[in-house]
């Protein structure tokens, strides 16, 4: 049996029904209570609207009752017959299926987990939902983390892992300690060393001791390559508008060797501090010139996204640190045609009373085209985000320098240590055994011993 969750108490049900002073707390007794009368969903959303004004579409009925089945104490009860199609029939059985071999096969590409929005890509790619499919996307992927279940105690979709999506890690803080140790108790003191044994240990290390003497040097290290940025003139940055991607940048960007930075659409000052801090600190130390600093910038291309690099640029500016080459490498309008990206919707919400400030100025320059970084971060462009990255990257890094240093240190061998010869070792050896043996001479204990 798969999980179970929310909890509606029956005691109390009723005197719930006549309380409307609080829609979000009862609107789960009220529709249960309704169920255990045998009223259908279309019936429910009726009865809620006449009842108590409380507005529920047929489907949001349904969705709240799927619900409260996922604990068996509600006794949810079925209170209509409809056809349903075999699981393997359905659409969002089978993307979820597909899902369950996806993140396995985005594991061992990308090196890490997908985003949710990075799968939802991947889902169209394969033509598997559209771009309308977003919100019921993640209701699923919800529901068969958890495990809910039908009627009849089934799971509704193939269980996924709790924690498949790289965008929902724990970032709560917990604080303090719950002290239930167990005490201790004493232990007894242990007995007096006896003084002969003690002694007679340390005479023994001490007539070996030149024994052990090998006279030779400890042996050098092999020499090895330096970093990929060694003794080169340019410093580079990388920068993406989404946290939930820096793993995966991390990973691809690996081998190039250069510090991401996850700034999480626009960013806060802190951040911008943090970061112009650590730029300045390269530029003060004279180790850098700041034409000679270089960030590359990955983001979403929509209202919002387009204006966030011109907002960091504006900021760093702000923080005392003029000059920088500062680029937008991804996502730009000719890689959405060039790649064929799916794109997003970006006209008003209705449901919202203000449409984005930015959509008026971004379509009299750019058009209607719009889609969200996470769809270069997909299987099926991973070596496209990985040629534009590197190529980014490698315009500023000199091979030439990069490979003299490896031809100086990579496997470079030390010398070999100096030893003493067996004459000089056997000599060497009796003039310690002979200052062991003068220091023990007749008296040596007024030394150290009054």
């Amino acid at each position: 049996m798969a999980s179970r969750s929310t909890r509606v108490s029956g005691t109390g049900i009723t005197s719930a029904l006549t309380d409307t002073s609080s829609f979000e707390l009862n609107v789960d007794q009220r529709i249960l209570y309704l169920n255990q009368q045998g009223h259908s969903t279309g019936k429910i959303s009726k009865l809620l609207n006449e009842l108590h004004n409380i507005q529920l579409s047929k489907s949001s009925v349904g969705r709240h009752l799927r619900e409260l089945m996922q604990d068996q104490d509600n006794n949810v009860q079925t209170n209509y017959q409809s056809y349903t199609k075999p699981k393997e029939q359905q659409k969002w059985y089978n993307v979820v299926l597909e899902l369950q071999r996806y993140f396995s096969q985005y594991q061992r590409t990308w090196g890490s987990k997908p985003s949710s929005r990075t799968a939802f890509y991947d889902m169209q790619d394969k033509h598997l939902i559209t771009n309308r499919d977003g919100k019921q996307f993640t209701r699923v992927t919800v529901q068969a983390r958890l495990g809910w279940v039908d009627s009849e105690g089934n799971l509704i979709y193939p269980k996924l892992p709790i924690d498949c999506f790289s965008d929902e890690k724990d970032h709560s803080v917990t604080a303090g300690f719950y002290g239930n140790d167990s005490p201790i108790e004493p232990t007894p003191p242990g007995p007096i060393p006896d003084p002969n044994v003690y002694i007679d240990y340390y005479i023994d290390r001490l007539k070996k001791a030149p024994s052990y003497y090998s006279g030779e040097g400890p042996p050098g290290r092999a020499g090895q390559i330096g970093g990929y940025w060694y003794g080169q003139e340019e410093y580079v940055e990388v920068w993406e508008e989404k946290v939930d991607l820096v793993t995966n940048f991390e990973e691809l960007l690996r081998p190039k060797q250069v510090k991401t930075r996850g700034n999480g659409g626009f960013p806060s000052l802190m951040f911008l501090n943090k970061c112009c801090m650590e730029l300045k600190q390269l530029i003060g130390t004279g180790d850098f010139e700041p034409e000679n600093i270089h960030i590359k910038y990955c983001g979403d291309w929509d209202p919002s996204g387009a204006q966030i690099d011109k907002y960091i640029q504006k900021r760093v500016r702000q923080h005392g640190i003029e000059g920088i080459d500062f680029e937008r490498v991804m996502i730009t309008p000719e890689q959405i045609d060039q790649f064929h990206l799916p794109l997003m919707n970006i006209e008003k919400d209705p449901n919202k009373k203000m449409a984005n400030p930015n959509l008026a100025e971004f379509k009299r320059l750019y058009g209607s085209k719009a889609t969200h970084l996470n769809a270069m971060m997909t299987l099926q462009h991973r070596e496209h985000t990985k040629k534009i990255l590197f190529d980014a990257i490698d315009q500023h890094h000199d091979p030439d320098v990069y490979q003299d240093m490896i031809d100086e240190y990579d496997g470079a061998e030390p010398d070999e240590p100096e030893s003493l010869s067996e004459e000089e070792l056997a000599e060497a050896r009796q003039q310690m055994i002979d200052r062991i043996t003068g220091a023990f001479q007749k008296g040596w204990d007024r030394l150290y011993y009054k």
